[in-house]
C-alpha cells in the first residue's frame, strides 16, 4: 500500500491497529488470523510479480498458499482469485475499473446461470443453504429476516437485508452491553471514510488497480457475509477480516493525505 499510493505508513496503519474488531479476531494464530496473514501474503507477492515478473518460484508459492487458504476458508480463496486475475486483466487491457465492471459484472451473470449449468454448480442454493443454517442456529443477536429464496428475484428481494447486515450491523438501537460499543462505532466510521472519500479523493491522483482489487474483494465478502449470517454478533467477526482491505485504500487516495 505504501509504495502504490505514495503516503505514510502511520497512515496506512491506522485500519490495522484502530479497529477494534480486526484486533481480537485477527490478531492471534487461529483460524481468522492465518486467514488475513495468507490473503495478505498473496496479495504482497502478485504484486511484486506484477513488478518484477511471474517466476516459478513465486507461482509455487503463491498456489500453495491459496490451497492453504481454500483448506481454511473456501470462499475467501475464490473471491480473492477473481479480484487478481481482474487486477491482472486490468492493466494487460490497460481499462481499469470497466475491466473490473465487466469481469464482475459476468461473474455474477454465471453466478445465477450456475444452475442451468449444471446441477451440482447451483451457487444460490448454496448460499441460501449456508443462510438456512445459520437460521437454525440460537444466540441472543438472532436478527428476523426472511428466508433467502435461491433464484434471482430471491436474491433481489433479499438485498435489502444483506446490505444492512453487511455494513450497518449491528446498529445503535442493538445495544446490548459495552462489547456492542467499538462494533457500533465502527460501523458509523465506516460510513463515514465512504462519505469522505467522495468528498475529498485526491482526484490529481490516478487510482491504482489495486485499490479496485481491494474493494471489489472486500465488498464480494462483505456481501456474501450479508446474504448468510443472521446474527449481529456473528456479522462483526466475518466484517472483521475485510475492513482493513475496505478502509486501507479508501484512506490512501484522499487529498488529506501527507506524503513522505
Amino acid at each position: 500500500m505504501k509504495a502504490t499510493f505514495n503516503t505514510k505508513s502511520l497512515w496506512l496503519l491506522i485500519p490495522i491497529f484502530c479497529i477494534p474488531s480486526f484486533l481480537f479476531w485477527s490478531s492471534g494464530i487461529h483460524r481468522d488470523g492465518l486467514i488475513f496473514s495468507i490473503t495478505g501474503l498473496i496479495f504482497y507477492f502478485f504484486y511484486q510479480s506484477l513488478q518484477s515478473g511471474f517466476t516459478l518460484r513465486k507461482n509455487i508459492l503463491m498456489l500453495l498458499l491459496l490451497l492453504l487458504l481454500f483448506s481454511l476458508r473456501n470462499y475467501v480463496c475464490l473471491a480473492l482469485v477473481m479480484a487478481l486475475f481482474t487486477w491482472f486483466l486490468s492493466i494487460k487491457f490497460k481499462k481499469i475499473l470497466p475491466t473490473f465492471i465487466l469481469i464482475y459484472g459476468i461473474a455474477l451473470l454465471l453466478f445465477f446461470l450456475s444452475p442451468f449449468i449444471h446441477v451440482a454448480l447451483n451457487l444460490p442454493a448454496y448460499i441460501a443453504n449456508k443462510q438456512h443454517e445459520f437460521m437454525q442456529l440460537s444466540g441472543g443477536s438472532e436478527i428476523s429476516v426472511p428466508i433467502l429464496q435461491p433464484n434471482f428475484l430471491g436474491f433481489i428481494k433479499y438485498f435489502p437485508f444483506a446490505f444492512d447486515m453487511a455494513f450497518l450491523r449491528p446498529h445503535i438501537t442493538e445495544f446490548k452491553n459495552v462489547g456492542y460499543i467499538p462494533a457500533i462505532i465502527e460501523n458509523i466510521l465506516l460510513v463515514i471514510f465512504i462519505v469522505l472519500f467522495f468528498v475529498y479523493r485526491d482526484k490529481q491522483q490516478k487510482i491504482h488497480p489495486l485499490f479496485y482489487a481491494c474493494i471489489f474483494f472486500a465488498i464480494s465478502l462483505l456481501f456474501i457475509a450479508g446474504f448468510t449470517v443472521t446474527f449481529s454478533g456473528a456479522i462483526v467477526r466475518y466484517k472483521s477480516f475485510v475492513l482493513p482491505f475496505l478502509i486501507t485504500p479508501l484512506l490512501a487516495i484522499m487529498r488529506f493525505k501527507t506524503k513522505n
